[in-house]
């Protein structure tokens, strides 16, 4: 299956397909979890890349919606 992210970034709708790990990850984060419980279901490079590409995108993680 794909997966979308969506955000807004000001007033614009923002989104791209992410990857199942991308989507695990997300989901943890979005329950409330720690980012080390994060670190915890994955590899670290990964969740790096992640990350990276979340900073890079201007989007908080509980604030997104996963379709």
């Amino acid at each position: 299956p794909t997966h979308l992210l969506i955000w807004r970034r000001g007033l614009k709708v923002v989104y791209r397909r992410v990857s199942e790990e991308e989507v695990r990850y997300l989901r943890i984060i979005r329950k409330r979890k720690k980012f080390a419980e994060v670190c915890r279901q994955g590899l670290p490079a990964e969740i790096t890349t992640c990350l990276r590409r979340w900073l890079s995108d201007r989007l908080h993680p509980r604030t997104v919606l996963v379709a």
